[in-house]
């Protein structure tokens, strides 16, 4: 049929091999289809084998979004694809946006880049059906998390030249709001005109309705938190519970009698004025910890506090079993921009220097509790690896090879940062970036907006400009860990969980002591049962079979 692949040898090198068969060879092509023999002989047609995606934490088969949107009976043909937006962080630069998201072309973690499912659909009858009638139908069908986000209504799915669906030639979602139920009727008071333009913001729709169901436009739950964050930013409070109960523009702003925004968006706040006294005085540097360990601090250490329950947890898995890479993330970004070594190296030591958390080591031992301790100066290198003599599919191997490298080196918990920098150059205008850190120190949000602090820090080096973020954060982690202390200590909050638990039962699950564990009789014990391939692509075609 073909040799190969037209100037892409890597790509020809992964999908066509030859293979001989007794007294003659063949080339074979590996179409990434999915299938299985059956009894009486016949090949089953299974799907895609890259049709399986992950979008926030959940696995998902494509294909049966697809074969339930089939169903529909004004739904001739559908097809569902991941698409990524633009967003990079929660840093609104001023400048140059476009030109650093441009450069950002993968996210290899997974972690911060917004994915969402769009629906491709041709209808088979006129008026097509609404948005609201395929969201009530896969719902009736399928979990929340499999509902796709957006809609796009065809008059025919683009074709390849041999048949296949057009996946690249696939539009993205327009900015437009999409054909609902309920007619377009505008914001009139404040309040609802300041919910219209958070939720036009947060769901990237060009206007929305008074009656326009949130999650019909594609809201959910990570979105619902984002809408909540920025009403609260101009003192539109609610909660979370009541966007879910009330999921109109309309029922929310009647529900929580929202304060008139004009009026709000005036106020002044000073910094902690929120906060009780008490609370404030905890905030102060070395304010945390007893005045015995502060004597025995070194001279170079600017702050210390005791750690948060969640750091506790992953050091302590970390020591109780060292060779795992649990809490040990290592994210990996491509960009399609000019590698300058002094520029980059530049952003990152302003990042550390601005970030407390970056220049924090740890002490287990040698105070009357553990503690972190904030160094006033932390050199932190950057390591680059030159990979651009080698083909695409060679430098996958070598990162490929490094990746598990890295993951076997653990951090010195005396030694900071808990968080190492490299670069695998790959052309003379593309990169990974890569960041290799412990989760004692950073976790999802903290991650997203350091990354995007970097980038536009390395970008105004680049261009010879000024980064306007060069102040101290307002909030550090002492601020999180004395508030913690101070809701572990509240009785208020205490008897708030007594009585909102009251009712529930306890499971005593048994105890593990796996020092004491006698070798002899043990009563607890790993028992590993390998399965066949058989079995395993069995099972996956009963999954299949099933709509499983």
């Amino acid at each position: 049929m073909t040799r190969g692949y037209l100037n892409r040898p890597e790509l020809a090198a992964a999908r066509f091999s030859d293979r001989n068969f007794g007294n003659y060879s063949i080339r074979l092509y590996q179409t990434g289809d999915l299938g299985r023999y059956l009894p009486n002989g016949e090949l089953e047609y299974l799907g895609r084998i890259d049709e399986q995606v992950k979008v926030r934490g959940f696995r998902i088969e494509l294909g049966e979004i697809e074969a339930v949107l089939h169903q529909h009976p004004a739904i001739e043909e559908a097809v569902v694809l991941m698409r990524e937006t633009e967003s990079v962080g929660d840093i609104q630069p001023d400048a140059g946006v476009t030109e650093l998201r441009q450069f950002i072309k993968q996210n290899k973690s997974e972690n911060f880049s917004d994915r969402q499912l769009v629906a491709y659909c041709v209808s088979s009858q006129q008026p097509a059906p609404t948005i609201t009638e395929l969201r009530r139908w896969l719902k009736n069908q399928l979990p929340e998390y499999m509902i796709p986000t957006a809609f796009v209504m065809l008059d025919s799915l683009p074709l390849t030249p041999s048949g296949k669906v057009d996946k690249r030639a696939l539009p993205n979602p327009d900015r437009i709001r999409p054909e609902l139920d309920t007619a377009y009727i505008a914001p009139t008071t404040s309040a609802e005109k300041a919910l219209a333009q958070i939720w036009t913001q947060v769901l990237r729709i060009e206007r929305v309705g008074i009656h326009d169901n949130f999650f019909e436009l594609g809201g959910d739950s990570i979105r619902s938190i984002q809408v909540l964050a920025k009403s609260q930013e101009i003192g539109l409070n609610f909660s979370l519970q009541q966007l879910f109960q009330h999921q109109t523009i309309y029922e929310l702003a009647q529900e929580v009698n929202i304060t008139e925004p004009s009026s709000l968006l005036s106020r002044k706040t000073e910094k902690f004025s929120l906060i009780a006294a008490s609370d404030r005085q905890k905030t102060e540097k070395f304010s945390l910890i007893a005045a015995s360990d502060r004597q025995k601090l070194p001279t170079d250490i600017e702050d210390a506090y005791p750690l948060a329950r969640i750091q506790a947890g992953v050091i302590f898995h970390s020591q109780y079993s060292p060779d795992s890479p649990m809490y040990h993330d290592i994210f990996f970004y491509q960009l399609r921009v000019r590698f300058d070594v002094e520029c980059l190296q530049q952003a990152i030591q302003q990042l550390v220097n601005r970030h407390p958390i970056l220049r924090t080591s740890f002490d287990l031992i040698n105070f009357s509790e553990p503690l972190q301790l904030v160094h006033e100066q932390v050199s932190v290198p950057l390591q680059v690896e030159d990979l651009r003599f080698l083909l695409p599919t060679q430098q996958k191997q070598a990162i490929d090879t490094w990746i598990e490298t890295e993951k076997q080196r653990n951090f010195d918990w005396t030694c900071p940062p808990m968080i190492r920098f490299f670069v695998h150059r790959l052309t003379d205008e593309s990169f990974y970036l890569v960041l290799s850190f412990h989760d004692c120190i950073l976790d999802g949000w903290s991650t997203a907006s350091l990354l995007t602090e970097l980038l536009h820090r390395y970008w105004a080096l680049l261009h010879n400009q000024t980064y306007p973020l060069d102040l101290s954060p307002t909030i550090t982690y002492r601020d999180f860990v004395a508030l913690e202390r101070s809701t572990l200590e509240s009785e208020e909050c205490r008897n708030y969980w007594t009585q909102k638990l009251q009712d529930c039962i306890t499971m005593q699950l048994p105890r593990w002591d796996h020092n004491s564990l006698s070798s002899t009789n043990p009563e607890i014990g790993v028992l590993n049962v390998p399965i066949s391939s058989e079995l395993f692509w069995g099972n996956l075609g009963v999954k299949k079979f099933c709509k499983a």
